[in-house]
C-alpha cells in the first residue's frame, strides 16, 4: 500500500511541479508580449511626437527668417526712400 501511495505522490508532486512551470512560463510570455506591445506603442507614439516636434520647430525656424528679411527689406527700404526725399528737386 505505501509503495502505491508513494507512487501516487510521486505523480501528483510532478503534475504540481509541470503546472507551476507552465503557470510560469505562461506568465512570463505574457510579460513579455506585454512588453513588446507596449515597447511598440510608446516607441511609436514618441517618433510621432519627436516628428511633430521638429516640424514645429522648422516652421518657426522659417517664421523668424522671414520676419529677418522682411525687417530688412524694411530698413532698406526706408532707407531708400528717405535718399529719394533728401534729394533736391
Amino acid at each position: 500500500m505505501k509503495s502505491h501511495q508513494f507512487k501516487l505522490a510521486k505523480v501528483v508532486a510532478a503534475a504540481i511541479v509541470v503546472t507551476a512551470a507552465a503557470i510560469f512560463s505562461f506568465q512570463v510570455r505574457e510579460l513579455a508580449a506585454a512588453l513588446l506591445i507596449f515597447t511598440l506603442v510608446f516607441g511609436t507614439a514618441g517618433m510621432v511626437l519627436l516628428a511633430l516636434i521638429l516640424m514645429q520647430e522648422a516652421a518657426l525656424w522659417g517664421v523668424a527668417e522671414v520676419e529677418a528679411r522682411l525687417a530688412r527689406v524694411r530698413v532698406r527700404h526706408s532707407h531708400t526712400s528717405t535718399r529719394v526725399r533728401l534729394e533736391p528737386d
